[in-house]
């Protein structure tokens, strides 16, 4: 056991609480709580001195004192797409309030496992806002959102939202050169892929060069059956390094780019690394 006499004052060096005390150590927290029982949310100097067999300790630190703090309410369940493809972006909404005006950062939980996998930056209480998402596998996920405040006090989880995470039933398989330029789709689902557009833009690459035809070109495909290639033919004129891109979008919007680097002199197309 040792003797602890304590003052603490205010920023002006107000005595505000002063006492002394047997103490087993752990003394200190008790003053501490009738600290914050009893005073204002601010900042205060805390002195103690510590007398123990003859051997005195002087120490003087610092408390700050917090107004009563609450989490964030729960956040609302995440707005978003439920069905998707593999590799591309999706966003999702969501908001909530903070009782204390609290500035809010969101965690998500794009797995379903329950885990945060990411937190946004803070923002305003009531304030909707989006994040971005990619999934690199096929499957099914339970989206949830949970809420902190700038004091690191969290809410519990929202309510699931549910994704669908499917793969892209058309590939563009590759792009060939030659006196032409040839695209390659694939159609890697179950049934008739129809009304295909296919998009080919030619760009020059760097700043000199010319194209002279076929810079956008654009074909309709009728008909790919399942697990079925086919070849589309288009003809450009030009000279000078390249960028091509190949864009397939079907009936329901979906959109599947290929880009590849090449050399045109005149009718032929050569595609670089």
């Amino acid at each position: 056991m040792s003797a602890v006499c304590v003052n603490i004052a205010d920023p002006d060096e107000n005595i505000i609480f002063a006492t002394c005390l047997l103490t087993n150590n752990t003394g200190c927290y008790g003053i501490i709580y009738t600290l914050e029982q009893n005073a204002s949310p601010g900042i205060y100097n805390v002195t103690a001195e510590s007398y123990e067999y003859d051997v005195e300790a002087y120490t003087t630190f610092e408390v700050i004192l917090h107004p009563d703090n609450h989490p964030p309410f729960n956040p609302s369940k995440p707005d978003g797409p439920t069905e998707g493809l593999v590799g591309e972006e999706y966003m999702f909404s969501t908001n909530t309030v903070d009782p204390d005006e609290d500035q809010i950062q969101y965690g998500w939980d794009w797995d379903g496992d329950m885990l945060t996998d990411e937190w946004t930056d803070l923002h305003s209480s009531g304030e909707n806002i989006t994040t971005p998402h990619i999934w690199d596998k096929t499957g099914e996920y339970n989206i949830r959102v949970k809420a902190k405040d700038e004091h690191n006090a969290e809410s519990n989880w929202s309510e699931p939202l549910t994704i669908q995470i499917k793969a892209s039933m058309l590939e563009i398989k590759k792009i060939m050169g030659g006196i032409s330029l040839t695209t390659v789709i694939r159609n890697n689902g179950e049934e008739n892929a129809t009304n295909i557009k296919l998009k080919i833009d030619i760009k020059i690459n760097g700043t000199q060069g010319l194209i002279l035809l076929g810079s956008h070109t654009e074909k309709t495909i009728k008909l790919i059956p399942p697990q079925r290639e086919k070849s589309i033919t288009t003809i450009a004129v030009g000279i000078g390094k390249i960028n091509i891109t190949a864009t397939l979008i079907t009936q329901n919007t979906e959109k599947i780019s290929k880009t590849v680097n090449g050399l045109i002199i005149g009718f032929i197309i050569l595609i670089t690394p």
